[in-house]
């Protein structure tokens, strides 16, 4: 047999729920006719050789019902459910479908369901209720039809009978596929059985052929494979000699290799420690941070930024002293001015708002003590220049104002004075530039070069 299509006799099963045939007066019945008819049609067949089995119509009165079904549903080659929420949920129509898929089974087919929806069904939108359900997961896996819009219309309006048509084509193409049936296919597989059972024995006697060659073969070969044995035997010490030797000296290798990881990695954290807590020093903006950086890593890539930083922060915070001493409104933008940010800003701004506004009187005292002061100064520099000791001479120095040093650092100090850090430097062999701050403090360089900086006055030995 070479398809469905070609059964002396074709039966299909349509089911559905009486009661929903009849709530609407016999149109479920109607389209099981108007079905049967199309199929009829495109097939070829009558009324003899085809039908399409309904159990209100085929199952006459007197007779057990649950028996004619299973028989109707044996004989039949294609099942059309008609989907209804009362179909669903119809104890007749879940055994309709588990004895048809049973018959499906043994015809050896797949695609033999053919579902119509045709009233909503809500728990076929939803998966998870679907494939929990014994009929909706039959169907939600086929696929089905939707005729819920056209439902309302009589069978045989055009949009109808297109509808069925298309439908009846669908089943028609499945039956026309080329099919065994279970006799020819247990004659197939029984032929199947036979030659591998011939395939079987002669791949046995060829096995035992090749056995008994190999038993020969062996026998021949054992005294070679003995010397054999015994120069592998040799070999392989020496091998192990051999690998023993290389993983003593790969694990050496790994060892210092290791050593040298762990010495870059205490490295690297160290550089990294380093690095976090001059950072943490930087956002502290304090001396004392600052200080106590220094104490810690005396000698970090750093130290020499940390002394300058530090030395800028003694400078603002002796203008900060001075500002905030003299109460006075012009002291403390001028100190704003260069410090707008910060703690000490935010204390200069707010002693601002209460600072009294100088009058003329106060600018013109202003004028004369900043004169006075530079009379003073230049004093104090005469003197200290005569009084400096004689052999002071002999340190020539280039002299920069407003500069100050990078380079590589030597130390600090606290002196009195930009001719004291000269001094310092000059007598300090190793140094060859000096900064001095403005706040007192000396930095000594053995190389580097100048960049601005209004707080440093530096120097460089000729």
């Amino acid at each position: 047999m070479s398809s469905l299509a070609e059964l002396p006799e074709l039966v299909g099963f349509f089911s559905y729920s009486r009661d929903d045939d009849e709530d609407f007066k016999g149109s479920l019945s109607a389209l099981r006719d108007g079905i049967q008819r199309e199929l009829r049609a495109q097939l070829g067949r009558n009324k003899n050789n085809f039908r399409l089995f309904q159990d209100q119509e085929a199952i006459t009165p007197g007779k057990q019902w649950e028996v004619e079904l299973r028989n109707a549903i044996a004989q039949s080659v294609f099942f059309i459910p008609l989907i209804t929420p009362r179909s669903v949920g119809s104890k007749y129509c879940q055994l309709e479908f588990e004895s048809f898929l049973a018959r499906e089974q043994a015809i050896g087919r797949t695609d033999l369901i053919f579902p119509i929806l045709y009233i909503p069904v809500p728990a076929l939108q939803h998966d998870a209720k679907w494939r929990g359900d014994p009929v909706l997961s039959i169907v939600g896996q086929r696929q089905y039809v939707d005729w819920r819009s056209v439902r309302h219309l009589e069978v045989n309006t055009p949009a109808v009978r297109e509808k069925i048509a298309d439908f009846c084509r669908t089943i028609t193409e499945a039956l026309n596929e080329t099919w065994v049936s279970p006799e020819e296919r247990r004659i197939i597989e029984e032929t199947k059985a036979r030659q591998l059972a011939e395939e079987q024995r002669t791949k046995a006697e060829a096995k035992q052929r090749a056995e008994e060659e190999q038993r020969r073969r062996q026998a021949e070969t054992e005294a070679q494979q003995r010397a054999d044995r015994e120069r592998a035997e040799a070999l392989r010490r020496a091998a192990e000699e051999e690998n023993r030797r290389k993983a003593e000296a790969e694990a050496l290798e790994r060892a210092e290799k290791e050593r040298a990881r762990e010495e870059e990695e205490a490295k690297r954290r160290e550089e990294q420690e380093q690095e976090q807590a001059f950072a943490a020093a930087k956002r502290t903006d304090s001396i004392s941070a600052i200080d106590t950086f220094l104490a810690s890593h005396p000698q970090s890539r750093y130290t020499d930024e940390a002394y300058t930083l530090r030395a800028a922060l003694v400078v603002r915070d002796d203008e900060f002293k001075a500002a905030t001493a003299s109460n006075e409104a012009a002291a403390l933008q001028a100190f704003l001015k260069r410090y707008p940010k910060g703690t000490l800003g935010d204390q200069a701004r707010k002693q601002l708002k209460s600072a009294p506004v100088s009058g003329q009187q106060r600018q013109v005292r202003n004028v004369l003590l900043v004169a006075c002061l530079a009379a003073l100064g230049l004093a104090m520099w005469l003197v200290g220049s005569l009084m400096m000791p004689r052999e002071q001479s002999q340190f020539e120095f280039e002299l920069q104002s407003e500069m100050d040093v990078l380079g590589n650092f030597l130390s600090a100090s606290k002196v009195g004075s930009q001719a004291e850090c000269l001094q310092k430097c000059g007598s300090t062999p190793e140094c060859n530039l000096f900064s001095y701050s403005k706040a007192s403090a000396c930095f000594l360089y053995s190389s580097g070069n100048f960049r601005q900086n209004s707080f440093f006055n530096s120097g460089r030995r000729k």
